[in-house]
């Protein structure tokens, strides 16, 4: 019970630390900033093996199966405590307030253009009707209710897809395939302008409606209010006014705003992507930390316990540094999908040859091959936030993040001890199964990768800072 709650506890929060991390980091740190998650993991892996060295020196295994082991639980109160202490202090990022107005925004203008189309009568509103005005968000703050005219705004109109899911300001996320286009695209909705529509059978009828722009903070909504005023004046002009406390909350009952379900309905090719971007790092990470230290104390190599611990402890140390160093190569500009890619292609070559070395290697020799597998996957584990993160709009990402990473850590992960021993059974060949399996998995990865640089091109970069940089 214990283990099944720490394990609901992590994959609900470490996917999410990781995407928050992201979004608060400066631009030009988004790599190594996001980097962190993995950091603290691998420190947090270090700190347990430690804790079982000490357990094992201070107590026999009688003692420890009666009352030992439940030293480090009690230990974890410490870092819970730390994490309540954070989380009570930790703002929500602008992005993600952002996006989540603008969804909200969308509902609302739906709810408008059908009650203003109903006070016209047998008259229709165009299904394109689209509205977002850069004022909304400053009458919030004042809690002033507005009426305004569509003729104070001349701004570009945000094209119409009302089942669409498209990003929203500042996020820069252009999606392929599934509802956006490119980058220019994605950053021309950051304008989130004023759109005026009048019904083109009659040219003496006019609606302007008044809906505002997201604001970069978080605003007051009145979550069980949704009123919307009509008023009609002697030229058959209308004008929808809202204030503060009329604004209309998404339902999420309805699902209009239940992220898992948006994710679902329009982000379903990029949790399937990242889940298989994944594939190598999941099944890795538990042959190189768990299954080949184990199998190292076995015939025929026979490495002392205290040895492969030291070992583990010392190489998870430099995978955490290796992984900075990572985050701020792509912050200083190196490809991350092709980082990414470039590592799971020597992956792919290295490792049945890795393997199958073992057995007759050295200590020595078996340690540096140790370390080799663990740093090349520290260069993955170091960018996969900054790179994977980008392939989500704000208001799904953590979900996105942590539904991708999650199945890929225990869908493949989790059967690859399964799927270790099924291999040795049937080739008897015990250090070539698992080399199988991470070849297979890398290979898996690399298709992933050129697909994932396909349909999301700003995953391979600093969105943010790229945008800058060809605006000046």
């Amino acid at each position: 019970m214990l283990t099944c709650h720490g394990l609901f506890s992590l994959q609900g929060e470490f996917g999410s630390a990781m995407v928050y991390l992201h979004e608060i980091a400066p631009d030009d740190m988004q790599g190594m900033i996001g980097s962190l998650g993995f950091v603290s993991a691998m420190f947090g892996c270090m700190t347990g093996v430690l804790i079982v060295v000490i357990m094992e020196a201070i107590f026999n295994t009688s003692q420890m199966l009666v009352f030992g082991w439940r030293i480090p639980f009690l230990l974890s109160s410490v870092s819970a405590s730390a994490a309540i202490a954070l989380r009570m202090h930790m703002p929500e990022p602008d992005e993600f307030v952002q996006d989540r107005q603008t969804v909200i925004h969308r509902k609302l203008e739906r709810i408008a253009s059908r009650r203003s189309s109903g006070g016209l009568g047998s008259r229709k509103f165009s299904s394109s009707f689209r509205i977002i005005s850069n004022s909304f968000g400053r009458y919030l703050d004042t809690h002033e209710s507005t009426s305004l005219k569509t003729s104070d705004y001349n701004a570009p109109t945000i094209p119409a897809d009302k089942d669409a899911d498209t990003d929203t300001a500042g996020t820069g996320v252009a999606r392929r395939g599934v509802g956006s286009q490119d980058l220019e695209q994605g950053t021309a909705l950051a304008s989130q302008q004023h759109v005026t529509n009048t019904h083109p059978t009659d040219n003496n009828s006019k609606t302007n409606l008044s809906v505002g722009r997201p604001h970069t903070k978080s605003l007051p909504y009145n979550h069980r209010d949704d009123n919307v005023t009509k008023t009609n004046n002697q030229t058959d002009d209308i004008t929808i006014t809202l204030s503060a406390t009329d604004l209309p909350a998404v339902p999420e009952s309805r699902g209009e705003y239940v992220p898992v379900i948006r994710l679902l309905r329009h982000h379903t090719p990029a949790v399937l992507l990242q889940f298989l971007f994944e594939a190598w790092v999941s099944v890795g990470f538990w042959v190189i930390t768990t299954w080949l230290p184990l199998q190292m104390q076995k015939a025929p190599l026979r490495m002392p316990q205290i040895l492969t611990q030291a070992m583990l402890i010392v190489n998870l140390a430099l995978m955490g540094g290796i992984q900075l160093a990572s985050g701020w190569l792509s912050d200083k500009g190196v490809p991350r999908i092709w980082l990414c890619f470039g590592v799971f292609t020597v992956a792919t070559g290295i490792s049945c040859p890795v393997l199958l070395a073992l057995p007759t290697a050295s200590f020595a020799g078996a340690w540096l091959l140790h370390t080799l597998l663990m740093m090349i996957m520290a260069c993955v584990l170091g960018v996969i936030p900054a790179t994977l993160s980008c392939i989500y709009p704000p208001t799904v990402r953590a979900t996105g993040f942590n539904l991708g990473h999650n199945m890929a850590m225990s869908w493949l992960g989790g059967v690859s001890p399964t799927i270790v021993t099924a291999l040795v059974a049937a080739t008897g060949k015990t250090f070539l199964a698992p080399g199988v399996l991470l070849t297979v998995s890398a290979g898996i990865s690399m298709l992933a990768a050129l697909v994932l640089a396909w349909y999301a091109p700003q995953a391979n970069g600093n969105i943010k800072r790229d945008a800058k940089q060809a605006s000046s």
